[in-house]
């Protein structure tokens, strides 16, 4: 039961994201040269506050082939939504921060947007190090944390990871994968050279 609650919570989250990106993908123009209600609001000097994403990301270290792009991906992700008028009128802010692919610095990082930013959720981190370092902290603050790593423990045992998912698929999934074409191959040994984390 715990699983099936998890499974529509997830898919729940998913379909709100894609919803709220849809909407914030609109236009923020009507007919003709008109601003938008959200303009109009700007011009007046009541514009709302901005939905704030938190992002702990490898920026620097061994993980910064891939938080350089996911950072990237982001500020171009933010830019755009915001360019068509932000989401339900609201701009998008992601607040992102460089944990320097450091297991500590990242739980100081999540905490400082948890408990500083006050923001409504967490993505990150790309290396299942520094995730899993994290998930304890976003259990606690029951906030949505969205890591870019695989390691299937940063989603298990699921009865302890109600606020924890991931994007990319399993490790377990991959390393199936690679067995496969090993043995396909005529492969009987392989070797590992990556970082451990």
């Amino acid at each position: 039961m715990k699983q099936f609650r998890r499974s529509i919570f997830a898919l729940l989250a998913a379909l709100i994201a894609i919803s709220l990106l849809a909407a914030g993908c609109g236009s923020s123009q009507k007919q003709g040269n008109q601003p938008s209600q959200q303009g109009q609001k700007e011009q007046a000097g009541t514009a709302k506050e901005p939905i704030k994403i938190g992002a702990v990301l490898d920026i620097t270290g061994p993980g910064s082939s891939l938080g350089v792009p996911e950072r990237n991906t982001l500020k171009l992700v933010e830019e755009q939504v915001n360019a068509a008028g932000g989401i339900n009128g609201r701009p998008l802010k992601f607040v992102i921060l460089d944990n320097e692919s450091d297991e500590t610095k990242s739980v100081l990082a999540l905490k400082k947007l948890l408990e500083e930013e006050k923001v409504a959720a967490v993505i990150g981190a790309a290396m299942s190090g520094t995730t899993l370092a994290m998930v304890d902290s976003a259990e606690k603050f029951k906030i949505p944390l969205v890591s870019n790593a695989a390691a299937i423990q940063i989603v298990t045992p699921i009865e302890k990871r109600r606020w924890i998912f991931k994007t990319p698929q399993s490790d377990a999934l991959v390393v199936s994968k690679l067995i496969d074409y090993f043995k396909a191959k005529g492969y009987k040994k392989s070797n590992y050279s990556g970082h451990p984390s």
